[in-house]
């Protein structure tokens, strides 16, 4: 049931929608065709070479391959969208890097939760109850040690991230 969908000498792929994929890794010489374990990409046909064919190939050619069987999976998310792009210029942490105090500024009064505050090694520092559309909420960031840290906000729709470097 492995259907070939593409082919390629360097490991990278493309897919035309969001979705859950599984890759299988054909580990092959493609590129020199006088080494004897040289694998045709031609006879690969995409859409309709199975996994099976492949395999076939290989030994039944006594080629030094491998094909990975199991797979690895892939998660392939959608592009932003415009509602997305907008919410990025809607919420602007200033000043970064920051001494002390920040300000979120939320030029499209979207209502905000909560905010949290991760260190690099993601645990939580910092969190605070918002509940509000606020269009500027100051945040007091003084007892936090020098370093950078992402700021995670809960609003209604979704979670957005900021990175903020404290100096």
């Amino acid at each position: 049931t492995l259907i070939i969908e593409q082919t390629a000498a360097t490991p990278e792929f493309t897919v035309t929608a969001a979705g859950d994929y599984t890759i299988h890794t054909l580990v092959a010489e493609v590129t020199d065709n006088t080494d004897p374990n040289y694998l045709d990409l031609s006879v690969i046909v995409p859409g309709t070479t199975t996994g099976g064919d492949v395999l076939n190939i290989v030994t039944s050619n006594g080629l030094c391959a491998a094909l990975d069987v199991a797979g690895a999976p892939i998660m392939v998310v959608e592009n932003l969208s415009i509602d997305d792009n907008e919410l990025i210029d809607s919420l602007k942490l200033y000043p970064n890097p920051v001494i002390d105090n920040v300000t979120l500024s939320n030029s499209k009064s979207i209502n905000i939760q909560s905010i949290k505050l991760f260190d690099i090694s993601g645990r939580v520092v910092k969190s605070i109850n918002v509940n509000s559309n606020s269009s500027r909420i100051n945040i007091d960031i003084s007892e936090l040690a020098s370093g950078s840290y992402f700021m995670i906000l809960d609003l209604d729709i979704t979670q957005f991230k900021k990175q903020l470097i404290k100096r």
